[in-house]
């Protein structure tokens, strides 16, 4: 996922305005923002060490619809944003080790592995952590009434 920091960031700027006033959710998206803004910056610079060079590839497009993300759907999200990372890391990790089918004739790079390495296990960390919080905000949702839920898992986070 492209930018996932900057979705956090506006996710986090949401939960804290003075409409929705929900703390904990602002901290637990401020701190996953501030986490993958820290993972893009740690890469590029791996990049660069290695000899590396790195391109702006995305073509950013800003939607003028109004972000209303709801408390449920936004853990969801970021549970789908720390599976993905996790599937890309893998990924990786299988390359730089000349585990994957196309992998004829290279050669093995230990650093990358290293490196990915680390990255998956911070990546099952996470997945772990946000998909126990999802699971505890699902299960108090038991009646119509989602705002109480809420604000007592909100009260959690803090």
């Amino acid at each position: 996922m492209a930018l996932t920091f900057v979705v956090f960031a506006t996710q986090s700027s949401h939960f804290g305005s003075d409409l929705n006033h929900r703390l904990g959710f602002k901290k637990l998206f401020r701190e996953a923002s501030d986490q993958r803004f820290d993972q893009a910056i740690d890469m590029i610079k791996y990049v660069i060490k290695r000899g590396g060079n790195v391109k702006q590839a995305l073509n950013v497009r800003v939607t003028a619809a109004p972000l209303r993300p709801q408390a449920l759907s936004s853990l969801g999200l970021a549970l789908a944003d720390a599976k993905d990372m996790y599937a890309e890391q893998a990924q990786l990790h299988s390359a730089a080790l000349c585990l994957s089918p196309s992998a004829a004739g290279c050669s093995v790079d230990a650093d990358l592995a290293h490196q990915s390495q680390d990255a998956i296990e911070s990546e099952v960390e996470r997945v772990n952590e946000l998909a126990s919080k999802a699971n505890q905000l699902a299960a108090m949702f038991t009646s119509t009434e989602y705002s109480l839920a809420e604000h007592l898992f909100d009260q959690h986070l803090l």
